[in-house]
């Protein structure tokens, strides 16, 4: 009887772990050195070689220089020189949660939970062209600091795998 009682609590334990997934923060939309709001300099020693350079001079985001690093792109506002979003190709990188390019989608899911709903993404990326077509699902979390500051990060998937990672920060809808 005190054997199956145990099998019965281990069993329990394993399911809360499975499906509880704690609470997103700040911290979850970094990767080392390389944040959102922080300095470039700061992230500088992690990122190898830089590849490019361009400055953004488009009406609607200018203000941003585009940095190309092997398997990372940085965008900085050249006022500040302050990240304001990044995208991870690379496997080299590693999130907070420890989650990498080429982990399988079912390890995303256990680390980062349920990702918002179709209706969320739809509000979120309505007429904003991310590429999507080029994957064959995405999964995106937010963060709200507060209801007009809202941390986003956007898995996209291929094959079932990890491939790419975006984070920034935007206002909440």
């Amino acid at each position: 009887m005190k054997t199956l009682y145990s099998l019965f609590l281990s069993l329990s334990l394993l399911t809360i772990s499975t499906y509880a997934q704690p609470d997103l923060s700040e911290v979850d939309f970094k990767i080392g050195h390389i944040a959102i709001d922080s300095s470039l300099n700061l992230a500088l020693p992690e990122l190898g070689k830089l590849i490019v350079k361009d400055s953004i001079e488009d009406e609607e985001v200018q203000g941003f220089n585009v940095y190309y690093f092997d398997g990372v792109t940085i965008w900085v506002e050249k006022k500040g020189n302050t990240i304001s979003s990044f995208d991870i190709s690379s496997s080299r990188y590693v999130t907070h949660r420890g989650l990498q390019i080429g982990d399988p989608v079912s390890k995303l899911e256990r680390l980062y939970g349920e990702a918002i709903s179709e209706k969320e993404l739809n509000r979120i990326h309505d007429n904003y062209d991310t590429g999507f077509r080029n994957f064959t699902e995405i999964k995106i979390y937010e963060y709200r600091k507060s209801d007009n500051d809202v941390f986003y990060a956007i898995f996209y998937i291929k094959d079932s795998k990890v491939v790419k990672m975006y984070m920034y920060r935007g206002l909440g809808c």
